[in-house]
């Protein structure tokens, strides 16, 4: 094995940069950097009977006058059914309250393009507070630390034996040996409420005072409080929290990431709809989604977040920030409704289409939004913006009827699936150029990179053995079966400059591609293959079961000037890539190795069964 000269590797973080990377502390757009929850007003979000929301990765929050509602999802890869369900914990006894009221104002703002709502600016706040709920009884709510909290504060001579909770949509309820409420749902879900804590303050002096639920005799759920001084004001402080659930899956994680010149960030990815059904708003439902937008400063404060989709699932995978601010992002939706606006394609044109939305810079207007598909379904994973602000997005298609235009491949290959390419006047009313890409099996490209010229370099998987080649390094499918990687190159107007194989004998996939300042394509995945071509090599053997791969073509596509595996002895790939100015690659990915290559790592040893890394390499030492 040839090492050569790897000059930092920032390895076994917790999180990946550009794929699967929760947004922040709590890991949702509803979040902030300190944990807190932001409640946000009802300004046409969800049900009217609602007064405010939050949101928490795969969950959400509603509070209204009469109780807390918790919309729960189940995190990625967990078989609960119903996929959604509504835990409503209410005030019973209660008319409501008289007001529901902001507490301390957030930084950042919301903004909305859901269907046919658009809202724009919606401040946030740290808790909610409702008035009244009993006589001389206000409750407060609030979250942090992955967890909900709601206070009841009881005024001096007020009765806190007025207090009842009911939980509906629950399964089975039941008090600890320690004081703790165990609810279980009928979809599997565990959700501990904490045994209270009770207090008075006199004069900055916080005083215990001694209390605990108890379960009356119609089920319900009280809080018997002992000794207290009933002259100065009780508070109450049960703590809600469902372990994993809240504030702990992937499901609401960041599919890519975008940084600007002054190093503010930007996200997107999908969280859980905040879809509420007016008519039976407490049912349980199908775990809808919506795409979602974030800026973050450079500290890691929230400037804003918007949230995009209609009344399917919507899928945010791309993003792109141009020196104005303004923000592209790309993906999938199954809404008909998807928020469109000087659209190339108004319409949907099958289960799903592909989508391309341009932004504001504040995130609050639609410069443009187009579907992009035809009458089957299209997936979206790539996306490029060249300085003249035209886009070129790419995914697979399983449409014969695509909408293409100056196409190198105007039908089908014959598969399932085809990979595309489509390119958006600046605008995005038009459509400079779209084709297939494909052979006689499934083809998919993955991501798409653009140079100076306006030329888009793609990279993805085909299993097809009569994949469009030309000005080929690999001209056919090595060895003949499974998956390869691909290497595609089109002019600006559309026209094939080269196309190739990028493969050893076994299978790869290709997730990432960048351009350097001499035309050179860049580009990196996965591979099983013990044949992948290396050329100057950081790593010429493979390690593991796969290793992430490396590797650079020629300007003109007919020769490999790098080609390099880079893994331990498991399991590695890597997701994206970046040139630098200097020449160095930035590339992130993922690792279940726990001999991966470190050198002046910040975290040294494999952190669980897999980790994410980031690594800088510099190909030419």
């Amino acid at each position: 094995m040839n090492h050569r000269s790897l000059t930092r590797i920032v390895s076994c973080i917790g999180a990946l940069l550009v794929c699967s990377m929760p947004v922040w502390a709590e890991g949702s757009p509803g979040g902030t950097g300190d944990g807190s929850l932001r409640f946000e007003p009802n300004l046409g979000q969800t049900a009217a009977r609602v007064s405010f929301l939050a949101r928490a990765r795969d969950q959400v929050v509603f509070v209204e006058k009469a109780g807390i509602i918790l919309k729960l999802g189940g995190p990625a890869g967990v078989p609960v059914k119903p996929s959604v369900e509504s835990l409503q914990l209410r005030f019973l006894g209660s008319t409501g309250a008289d007001e529901t009221t902001a507490g301390e104002p957030l930084p950042g703002y919301a903004s909305y393009f859901l269907g046919t709502r658009r809202l724009g600016h919606v401040p946030a706040h740290r808790s909610v507070r409702l008035r009244h709920v009993y006589d001389g009884i206000d409750v407060v709510v609030y979250g942090r630390e992955g967890r909900l909290e709601y206070d009841f504060i009881v005024e001096p001579g007020s009765d806190p034996s007025r207090i009842r909770l009911g939980f509906e949509g629950a399964g089975t309820l039941e008090l600890t040996g320690q004081g703790e409420l165990v609810i279980s749902t009928p979809g599997g879900r565990r959700i501990v409420q904490h045994a209270p804590v009770l207090y008075q303050i006199d004069e900055g002096i916080r005083t215990p005072v001694e209390g605990r639920f108890f379960q009356d005799g119609a089920g319900n759920i009280g809080i018997s409080v002992l000794h207290y001084d009933r002259r100065r004001r009780l508070i109450i402080d049960p703590v809600l929290s469902w372990a994993t659930y809240f504030g702990g899956s992937d499901a609401d994680s960041a599919a890519a990431i975008a940084v600007d010149s002054q190093g503010n960030s930007y996200f997107c990815g999908e969280t859980l709809s905040t879809d509420f059904p007016l008519e039976d708003p407490y049912q349980d439902s199908s775990s809808a989604t919506e795409a979602f937008v974030v800026k973050m400063d450079p500290s890691g404060d929230l400037v804003w977040s918007t949230y995009l989709g209609g009344h399917s699932d919507d899928h945010a995978e791309a993003i792109h920030v141009d020196s104005g601010g303004n923000v592209y992002v790309a993906g999938w939706t199954f809404s008909s409704d998807f928020p469109v606006a000087g659209a190339a394609q108004g319409t949907l044109g099958g289960s799903s289409d592909a989508f391309i939305t341009k932004l504001s810079a504040a995130g609050d207007h639609l410069i443009y939004s187009s579907f992009f598909g035809g009458a089957k379904r299209e997936e979206c994973y790539g996306l490029a913006v060249d300085g003249s602000g035209k886009a070129t997005i790419c995914g697979n298609t399983e449409s014969s009827d695509l909408p293409v235009h100056n196409a190198f491949q105007s039908a089908h290959g014959g598969a399932r699936l085809d990979a595309f390419v489509a390119r958006f006047n600046a605008s995005g009313s038009s459509i400079a150029y779209a084709s297939y890409l494909g052979g006689d099996k499934d083809d998919t490209a993955r991501a798409v990179a653009v140079d100076g010229s306006g030329a888009a370099y793609l990279a993805g998987d085909t299993a097809s053995t009569d994949f469009p080649v030309k000005n080929a390094f690999q001209g056919s499918k090595p060895g003949g079966y499974g998956t390869k990687a691909f290497v595609t190159k089109l002019n600006a107007s559309g026209t094939l400059a080269y196309s190739t194989y990028l493969s050893g004998s076994s299978q790869e996939w290709a997730y990432g591609i960048d351009v350097d300042g001499s035309g050179r394509a860049v580009i990196c995945g996965k591979t099983s293959s013990h044949d992948f071509p290396t050329v100057g090599a950081y790593q010429d053997e493979l390690s593991g079961t796969y290793d992430a791969f490396l590797a650079r073509l020629s300007s003109s596509g007919k020769s490999l000037e790098y080609g390099s595996y880079f893994g331990g002895s498991n399991h590695d790939w890597c997701n994206g890539i970046l040139v630098g100015s200097d020449g160095r690659w930035g590339f992130v990915g993922m690792t279940k190795s726990s001999d991966y290559p470190l050198a002046s790592a910040d975290q040294a040893v494999l952190g669980g069964d897999s980790d994410a890394v980031i690594t800088i390499l510099d190909p030419a030492s």
